[in-house]
This record gives C-alpha cells, sequence and structure tokens, in this order.
C-alpha cells in the first residue's frame, strides 16, 4: 500500500471529495467533518430499544465507550476511485 503525498492529494482529491477544501490537506491526509449520523456499538445487555443512532446537531460531540466501535457518517461525499 502507498501513500499519497500532499501534492498528489491537492490534484486528485477535487474529484473524489465533495464538498472539497484545499485546506483541510496537512502532513498528507485530508481531514474530514462528522456528519449528522452516528452509530456505537452496543454494550450486549443494552436493551433492543435503546440500539439506534444517535443524531448530532451543530457543535455536538460524542463519545465511544470503552471496547465499543463507531460507524461515523462524513459530511463530505466520497466517490470510489476506479
Amino acid at each position: 500500500m502507498s501513500f499519497w503525498s500532499s501534492q498528489t492529494l491537492h490534484s486528485r482529491l477535487s474529484s473524489l471529495i465533495e464538498p472539497f477544501d484545499v485546506n483541510k490537506i496537512e502532513s498528507a491526509s485530508y481531514q474530514l467533518c462528522l456528519g449528522d449520523e452516528v452509530y456505537i456499538s452496543a454494550l450486549p445487555d443494552t436493551p433492543l430499544e435503546k440500539r439506534k443512532k444517535i443524531t448530532l446537531s451543530e457543535k455536538d460531540t460524542v463519545s465511544i465507550p470503552p471496547g465499543q466501535f463507531a460507524f461515523l457518517i462524513t459530511s463530505e461525499k466520497i466517490k470510489h476511485l476506479n
């Protein structure tokens, strides 16, 4: 696996990320924004009615409990690279 340099990110990401912001490129990486939906895995004893997505408002934060994982939805649309 290879990594793209910041220069490659500048030239290629504008066609892959919408909306694209060149100012979000730093140290050969691109900073994505958290969207308004988060899905956190539930503990085995969590009742089914409490196992659901979390809807965030602007500036909200979310904590992922130790031992759990989360499916985070970005606010950007990312196209598949063929």
